[in-house]
This record gives C-alpha cells, structure tokens and sequence, in this order.
C-alpha cells in the first residue's frame, strides 16, 4: 500500500522522501511529504536500483541506513494503523495521515517542545511560592475574570483590581527577590507597616493594605502555594484612632436643601445632580453614576422603588425613593444618570460647597482631620518653593502655578505652612473642603438614622449593608448633636412627666 521516492533529477546531494499511498477500494491515490531528507546517491544505488540484499546490507543496525529504515518502518506501521482502526475513510481524510507523518518527521523536536512546557510549567509552579508572582498571577487572574470574587461570585471590580496595584507596587519596592511565604513572620509583616508609615500613608490605608497582604496569603494557602500558618495569623490590623483618619461628615437636611436649590449650570448643574441621586437612593456614586429607566419601578402595591445591584458588593438592593425630588433629577436626563467625568466629581464638589458656604456658615465648620499623603507631600513641595523664592532660584512655570496656588491657599487658611494647624499638630479644614462623592451616601444614611423613623435592619435594606457594624461606620452624628439629641429626648420625657403630674392633681 506505501511506496517511498524522491521528486529530484539530481543523482548527489539531499532531497525529501515522499511516501506514495494508494487504496483503491477507497480511491485513494496520494504523494505525502514524509519530512525525512535522504541522500540521494544512496537512495538511488541501494532502494531504487539495488537488489533486496544491498537494501538489507545498506539497512543493518549500525549502518548508515539503519535509522532511515526504522524511521520507514514506522511510518508504514502509522499507515496501516490508521486504516485498519478506520481513521482514514477516504479521500477527505488526507490531511489525518499528513498530520501524523509529520508529527513522526519532527517527533524529536514535540518531544524537546513539550520538555520545554513542562520545564516552564514546573518554574512558574515554583515561582508561585513566591510573593510577587504569586501576586501578580492572581491579578492577572481578577483582570482578565478567570478569578472571580468568593463571596459573590462576580468579577472584582476595577477598584478591587487597582487596590491589589498599588499593594503589588509596595510590596515590589520593599521585598527582597525571591522572597517566599515562608519568609513572612510578624517581624517582616511589622517592618512592612513601618515601610508604608514612612511613605507617608495613613493608617486606614495601612489597614486596607494588610487586608490585601492577608488575603493573598489566604489565596496562596488555598492553591497550596503557602504552607506557612504563621502568614495567616500576621497581618494584624491596627486601632485607628480618630486623630490618625479623615474626619467623615455629613450634610444635614438644611444644608442638602441649600445645595439642591443653589442656581448652577453646566458641568456643576450635573455633578449636584448626580450627588443627589447619590443621596435620594442611598447608594454609591459608581451605582448612581449607572442608573437607567430600568433600574426604577414600583411594588405590587404601587411603591416607586429603585432595584440594582451593588457593583462594590454585589448585593442586591430593592429601596423605596423617598424623596420625590429623585424623580425631577431622573426626568430631567430622560431617566438616565448625569455624563459626567467622576474623576473630576470630587473637584468640582469642592468648588460648588465652597461658593455654597458663602451663604450656608455651617459649611464653614472647621474640622480637625488628619493629612493624606498627598497633603504632606503638596507641604514638603511648598517648603521647598519658599526656599527657592527666598533665595531667588528660577522655577519652572509649573513650580511657579503650584507656589502661587499653595501661597494663597495657605493665606486663606492661615496655613502654617499650608494647612491651619490644631495644638497637636492635626490639621484644620472647613467642612466644604472635606465633601466628596462618598457624603452624598453618608448623608442619606446618617439624617434617616437620626430621624428615627427606620430601625437599623430597616436602613440596611437602602443601603445594601449586610452587617450593623458596617452600617454603624456610616452613621457620622457629631458628638454635639448627640448630647443634643439627648437632651431633647431627656426634656420631652420630664415635660410628659409633668403634664401627667399635673392632671393627677387636677
């Protein structure tokens, strides 16, 4: 059924071995290239014009053809074995025989690839006990969605996925090459702490890092990559106290009504929009910011609801609108969220609270708070550009916008040097400065707290909150309005008290 020829005129040299298949009871008639090079002069004198006994001399073991022989051998072993286990049907089953001769033509070189994957394979089976591959892998992982979120089972979000960024730069920076789960111990995990300190980052930050550092501990573990126990138990948590954080606070309903009324056009008009949708639904701004006809409807009973689900979270939220001015928001932009660019939310914010406390004084409110990194560095960058300007050194222009902006805020609010500072050294801020995007859902939380209306279970099902403790670090009542809480409910009580008195006298 096989022949075997070479396509040359040449009588020296090389040329390719062709194997001729023929079949007529399936009409198969086929020249395949069998990827085998041949001499051509041996060819010709020992298999084309030789006697059985040149071939078979030419073909013993040890001689020059015997790895041409067993090398024809086993391609008519393959042919055989493909006809005779109905491989090959007929003529549309060509490219299965070409496939397998070539695969035997270049088995060596299958052979040195899969030795190479498997090499490979087993270096990064083996660099995944390290730290940052290991970290690196499960970004990747969370990135491209091979890796999905245990508790939810849905995609990390893309601030989940910049957070694990910026730990993996950190963790870059400060740990040696190589270095292992079995490497961390509570004095590594301590001296790390004391790296990120020192980059000027604040403790709550600090924390959230360590979450990430012990969640990648628990993930190597999982996959079997970390067998040291010690890792999971390191990454201890801190006590912030509240001098060592950002002050969160919140707009009370006056100040919220001051702002929804205040006359604002363009890019401002839709930033207040979106921050009251914010505030009308109780939800995150990366929620809000995706609201559309169908995310709002109404209960079997006529309730105007919004249901969604939390991108943050993945919880699913079905809420009453409690306030009609949602609805004015939502028709005005045909029941779609405001466009606009959430990077410059929070600037723009600043911008609208600060003209808003030109008639709004408790917007004025000074806060003692603690400095970002940010805030520190924009300090260190200004000392150094009073330097240059004391000493009569040429800025750039870019220095000379930045000392010109630092110079007048820093007058604004008697800065020393840039921000105002408290006798401990915290520094000061007007409550305008201190709104973001995230206050809008702070407040809606805080003023349905305090109105007494809804239990905490109750809020909890506008917000999307799944625990009370979570809930309880959203509600930010002063420690003034506390004691005066307090004390009204104190003075409603005695006033019945004497009201009952009284009518059991008369």
């Amino acid at each position: 059924m096989a022949k075997f020829g070479i396509r040359t005129t040449k009588k020296e040299g090389k040329a390719t071995l062709y194997v001729r298949v023929q079949k007529s009871s399936m009409k198969i008639d086929w020249n395949i290239n069998t990827g085998i090079t041949v001499n051509v002069k041996e060819w010709l004198r020992y298999y084309v014009n030789g006697s059985p006994s040149d071939w078979n001399s030419y073909t013993t073991a040890g001689s020059a053809g015997a790895e041409l022989k067993a090398q024809i051998d086993k391609i008519e072993q393959t042919i055989n074995l493909l006809f005779n286990e109905g491989h090959i049907k007929g003529n549309e089953d060509k490219s299965v025989l070409t496939d397998a001769l070539f695969r035997l033509a270049n088995a060596e070189a299958y052979k040195a690839r899969e030795d190479i994957r498997e090499r490979e394979k087993a270096e990064k089976l083996r660099r995944l006990h390290e730290i940052i591959p290991c970290c690196e892998s499960f970004i990747e992982g969370i990135t491209d969605g091979t890796i999905k979120d245990t508790r939810t089972g849905r995609r990390y979000t893309v601030g989940t996925i910049k957070n694990w960024g910026t730990f993996l730069a950190y963790l870059k920076e400060y740990s040696r090459k190589g270095m292992t789960f079995e490497d961390i111990t509570p004095e590594w995990v301590s001296r790390f702490r004391l790296f990120m300190e020192r980059k000027g980052l604040m403790p709550t930050t600090v924390n959230k890092h360590f979450g990430t550092g012990q969640k990648l501990c628990n993930y190597a573990a999982m996959k079997g990559l970390n067998k040291n126990a010690v890792s999971l138990r390191a990454w201890q948590m801190q006590t912030v106290k509240k001098n060592e954080k950002q002050t969160e606070i919140y707009l009370n309903e006056d100040e919220l009504d001051a702002l929804y009324n205040m006359p604002l056009e363009g890019q401002r008009d839709k930033v207040r929009d979106l921050f009251f949708l914010c505030v009308f639904s109780g939800q995150r701004i990366s929620d809000a910011s995706s609201f559309a006809k169908y995310n709002f409807g109404k209960t079997d009973r006529g309730t105007n609801v919004i249901r969604l689900t939390q991108k943050k979270t993945g919880s699913s939220v079905e809420a009453p609108i409690l306030d009609a001015r949602c609805y004015e928001i939502l028709e005005k932009y045909n029941y779609q969220a405001p466009d606009v660019p959430l990077q410059r939310v929070n600037l723009l914010l600043k911008e609208i609270l600060r003209e808003l406390a030109k008639t709004v004084p408790s917007l004025m409110t000074e806060y003692q708070t603690a400095m970002t990194r940010r805030e520190k560095d924009a300090e260190k960058t200004y000392l150094k550009l009073c330097l240059k300007a004391m000493q009569g050194e040429q800025m750039t222009n870019n220095e000379k916008a930045d000392y010109k902006r630092m110079k007048e805020y820093a007058k604004e609010h008697d800065g020393d040097p840039v921000y105002k500072r408290d006798g401990r050294g915290g520094i000061i801020k007007y409550k305008y400065e201190l709104i973001t995007s995230h206050t809008a859902r702070r407040s809606a939380i805080t003023n349905l707290s305090r109105e007494g209306l809804l239990t905490e279970r109750e809020i909890m099902t506008i917000s999307g909150h799944k625990s009370l403790s979570n809930l309880e670090r959203y509600i930010k009542t002063g420690l003034s309005e506390q004691a005066d809480d307090i004390f009204e409910k104190v003075s409603s009580a005695q006033k019945a008290k004497e009201v009952k008195m009284n009518r059991k006298e008369a």
